[in-house]
């Protein structure tokens, strides 16, 4: 999180995110997400999240102020790493098989 006291840790074997307080050395909580998470983005204010659902076609866009997915996009199959660029304008997503293509 933007404050650094809240770590998001994507459980691929379990399909949700891990909400980890970061004093407490602990999870305090998880959000159900879509197959198989994988790469995780916050964006710069903290506003939204985002996880890509690797095993499956599927972002799962987060409100972290409620810890719960608000939207599930459908984007392509094996979505993988992924990042907001730093004015929080745009994501960016790594698709398997798309040979680097945008």
């Amino acid at each position: 999180s933007p404050d650094g006291r809240t770590v998001y840790v994507s459980n691929s074997g379990s399909n949700n995110v891990s909400v980890v307080d970061v004093e407490a050395h602990s999870a305090v909580g998880t959000i159900p997400v879509g197959e198989g998470p994988h790469g995780i983005a916050l964006t710069p204010d903290g506003g939204r999240l985002f996880v890509s659902n690797r095993a499956g076609t599927t972002l799962s866009v987060i409100d972290p102020a409620r810890s719960r997915t608000v939207q599930t996009v459908m984007i392509g199959v094996g979505p993988g790493h992924l990042t907001v660029t730093p004015d929080g304008e745009r994501l960016l997503v790594n698709i398997r098989g798309t040979g680097g293509r945008p």
